[in-house]
C-alpha cells in the first residue's frame, strides 16, 4: 500500500463515493430482502421547505490535459457510462448529509448492487451511484436545516458512478481498487472528473475502503441501519473521530493531561492545531503545537491514534487538515 502519497493525494481532495454523515436517514433494513424506494424517492423524502434543484453549469471538460499536468495511470475510455434512468431504474440504499463539506448526499444502485449481501463483494455489473448537493445556507454560512433535521438540498453538485466488470481497473495499475473503474458526470450526462483523471478514484477506494469492503465506502449504513450511525465510546481523555466528527468536540481537562484522539472512520484524518485568521475562519496554525501524522482509515488500521500531552493551561483548537469544517476545542485548566 502506497501510504505514502496520502498527505499530497488529500490536499486535492478526494470526493468520488466516500461519504460521511450528520444525520442519515437508513432506507433498507437487515432483512435478507428489504423491500427499496427507487433512487428518485431521494428527492420526495427531502422535499419539506425544501426549493426545485438547481443544475450547476457543466464544467467543460479540456480536449488534452494542461502540459504541466501529471495524470496518474488511469483508463483512457468510459466504460462506466451515465445512468440515464437511474431515478426509476436504481435503488435508493441510503441517504446522508456529509457535514465537512456540507453537501446532502444519496447513494444508489443498481438491481444487482443492491442484492449484495453484507460482508460479501459486489458482483459483476454492479453499479453504485453517488448524487451529490449543495446545502442550503443562512446569513452566517451555516446550513439550514428542515424540520427533521436534515440538510435541505439545493444545487446538484456531481453524479459520481463506479461499475464493476471483470477485468476493470487494470489501468490504474499499482493504484488499482479492484475491478472498480470510476467517473464522475455533470447532471447532464456530460463528464465532470472523465475516466483519465480518475486515478484519485481508485487511489482514495484502495487506501481507505479497502479490500475486505470490496473497495465500497460505509455500505454499513446499508446494510446495518441506524446502528451504524453510533461512534464507538470514548475512552477517558479520549476523542472519537467518526462519520466526519469528533465526539466530544470539546473537551476539558487538567494541566499535565495526555489526550489521544483515535480513528474510528473510514477516511484518513490529520490532527492539527489551529488559530483563528483575521477573517474569522478556523485555518491550521503556521507553527502548529501538535500536529498528527495521517490517521489511516479504519478499515485499513483499526484504531489508528495520535496523543499529545497539554501542559498548559489555555484554549486549544483543532481541526482535520484533510476535512476543513471538523474541528473540536480543548481547554485546559490548572
Amino acid at each position: 500500500m502506497n501510504s505514502y502519497r496520502l498527505p499530497a493525494f488529500f490536499i486535492v481532495g478526494c470526493v468520488c463515493l466516500t461519504v460521511g454523515l450528520v444525520l442519515f436517514t437508513a432506507v433498507a433494513s437487515t432483512q435478507a430482502d428489504p423491500v427499496l424506494l427507487p433512487c428518485g424517492a431521494f428527492e420526495e423524502m427531502r422535499l419539506l421547505q425544501t426549493p426545485e434543484p438547481k443544475i450547476l453549469e457543466p464544467v467543460p471538460t479540456p480536449a488534452a490535459p494542461l502540459p504541466t499536468a501529471v495524470l496518474r495511470p488511469a483508463p483512457a475510455e468510459d466504460r462506466v457510462g451515465f445512468p440515464e434512468n437511474y431515478a426509476t431504474d436504481y435503488k435508493l440504499l441510503f441517504v446522508f448529509d456529509r457535514p465537512d463539506r456540507r453537501w446532502a448526499r444519496a447513494i444508489c444502485g443498481n438491481e444487482i448492487a443492491a442484492r449484495r449481501q453484507d460482508g460479501e463483494p459486489f458482483d459483476y455489473g454492479s453499479v453504485l451511484m453517488m448524487i451529490t448537493y449543495s446545502a442550503k445556507l443562512d446569513a452566517d454560512n451555516q446550513p439550514v436545516l428542515d424540520e427533521n433535521g436534515h440538510y435541505i438540498r439545493e444545487n446538484i453538485v456531481e453524479l459520481h458512478v463506479q461499475r464493476k466488470e471483470e477485468g476493470f481497473g487494470e489501468a490504474y495499475g499499482e493504484d488499482r481498487a479492484g475491478e472498480w473503474e470510476f467517473v464522475g458526470y455533470n447532471a447532464d450526462g456530460s463528464h465532470r472528473s472523465p475516466p483519465e483523471t480518475s486515478n484519485n478514484c481508485a487511489v482514495c477506494h484502495l487506501t481507505q475502503a479497502g479490500e475486505s469492503t470490496d473497495f465500497v465506502f460505509r455500505m454499513n449504513l446499508f446494510h446495518d441501519g441506524e446502528a451504524a450511525f453510533t461512534p464507538p465510546q470514548a475512552g477517558e481523555n479520549e476523542i472519537s473521530i467518526f462519520h466526519y466528527g469528533f465526539h466530544e468536540p470539546l473537551l476539558e481537562i487538567k494541566a499535565g493531561t495526555t489526550v489521544t484522539w483515535v480513528n474510528h472512520d473510514e477516511a484518513v484524518y490529520q490532527i492539527v492545531e489551529a488559530i483563528i485568521d483575521e477573517e474569522g475562519k478556523l485555518v491550521p496554525a503556521e507553527e502548529p503545537l501538535f500536529k498528527s501524522p495521517a490517521l489511516p482509515s479504519a478499515n485499513i488500521e483499526p484504531g489508528a491514534s495520535f496523543s499529545f500531552t497539554f501542559d498548559q493551561p489555555g484554549e486549544y483548537l483543532y481541526l482535520s487538515a484533510f476535512h476543513m469544517n471538523t474541528s473540536g476545542k480543548i481547554v485546559v485548566t490548572e
